[in-house]
């Protein structure tokens, strides 16, 4: 069995950036590494119990996160642990969708059949995950009694399936099911499967309807079940004259013959473009002219996000492009965006544009059309900005 035992040295290798300044109060290197050893005595003792759960609401669902610094090592040793000793991990979006675009360029008969697991998160029974869980010899005491109190502490207890804005959580759904997975990829027909969280594609050339009936079969053995709505068939055996198009996982695909492009989907474009006016409508009633500068930039450009990096890794990335590096070089979307963004710079028509001739400036209004979406794509431009901005320039966005 691989090492599972929770140490300052392990624990010290959890610690991010943004505990140095939110959770970690020490003026020396021996107050951090006590801090480190008092976590550890904590975590180890038999008598340990999560504090309840802080919750705020996204997108209409509740995400959750530890209140305190020890439970949230708790929830990280559990997760590192687990991500160590098991094959079970989230699959890379980037990797699929680069999969998806050499796969769409055959030019041989085959169909795309687009599931999705409904309600994800929620619906996971917590029992059979408990019962796989310590059914496994790979996983250690500790590490199983870990999770049983995870489920049973405050709050976490009160809600079904697993808590969203845990990362353990994605851990322990790939983990259940990791045989669902398997059984799909060797049924009789498929030569391409993926999964990510929810959202599965398969490529398959027979066979179709069986694999759905497996599919909704397999996800019942642990409490899940498909999302109807969202299942969709694609065929693409007469492409050129019937072109396909099909959305996945933030990108559009549209295959005629051999010939496919990627896009970024229209959802997400909606998106975008709802953000650039409620930017502007935000600032029509309360003007400021940077802030809407910074909210613009930030949508058309690339950011870091530095409070997710540990001390030892480089801060990972988002932004136009690096949400859709793999959207093609002459893609429309970037376009689009453009063209909608000096629309409403410039629009003069309707109260909307009344407005904003009264409380932009000609000047104000070139520098703003200086800002591009292709320039930010192309260029990879990336600003940085603290938490506090960040939340300043999202505030207007999620009413």
């Amino acid at each position: 069995m691989l090492v599972q035992t929770i140490t300052p040295s392990f624990l010290k290798r959890l610690v991010r950036k943004s505990d140095i300044s939110t959770s970690l109060n020490y003026s020396s290197n021996d107050d951090f590494e006590n801090t480190l050893t008092r976590v550890a005595e904590e975590l180890n003792d038999e008598n340990y119990q999560f504090d309840r759960f802080s919750s705020v609401s996204r997108n209409s669902m509740q995400v959750y996160k530890p209140s305190n610094f020890t439970d949230d090592l708790a929830v990280r040793s559990i997760n590192k642990n687990l991500k160590r000793i098991l094959k079970a991990k989230q699959s890379d979006r980037q990797t699929i969708i680069n999969q998806i675009k050499i796969l769409l360029r055959e030019e041989t008969p085959f169909k795309v059949l687009k599931l999705d697991i409904k309600n994800f998160y929620e619906s996971i029974d917590r029992k059979k995950l408990l019962h796989t869980v310590w059914d496994d010899p790979i996983i250690s005491f500790r590490t199983k009694v870990l999770i049983e109190k995870l489920f049973a502490s405050p709050q976490i207890n009160e809600i079904s399936g697993l808590p969203r804005g845990l990362a353990l959580s994605s851990t322990l759904s790939e983990f259940l099911l990791q045989d669902f997975d398997q059984t799909l990829t060797a049924m009789k027909g498929v030569y391409y499967y993926a999964r990510y969280v929810d959202d599965i594609i398969i490529f398959c050339f027979m066979n179709e309807n069986s694999i759905k009936k497996s599919a909704i079969a397999e996800l019942q053995k642990v409490g899940l079940q498909l999302n109807e709505e969202k299942t969709k068939l694609f065929s693409a055996e007469n492409s050129k004259t019937n072109p396909i198009e099909f959305d996945y996982l933030g990108y559009q695909f549209i295959k005629t013959g051999a010939n496919t492009k990627t896009n970024i989907a229209n959802k997400k474009i909606k998106k975008i473009k709802s953000r650039i006016v409620r930017s502007f409508l935000d600032h029509h009633k309360n003007p400021n002219f940077n802030l809407l500068l910074e909210r613009i930039r930030y949508l058309a450009g690339n950011h870091r996000l530095d409070s997710r990096s540990r001390i030892e890794g480089s801060p990972l990335k988002t932004g136009i492009y690096y949400n859709y590096p793999q959207i093609d070089e002459d893609s429309t979307s970037l376009k689009d965006l453009d063209q909608f963004l000096r629309k409403q710079i410039f629009s003069k028509t309707n109260s909307f544009g009344h407005k904003q001739s009264q409380l932009l400036t000609s000047e104000q209004k070139n520098k703003l059309a200086k800002i591009s979406f292709k320039s930010g794509f192309n260029n990879r431009l990336t600003h940085n900005y603290t938490y506090n901005k960040m939340m300043m320039i999202k505030s207007c966005w999620e009413k």
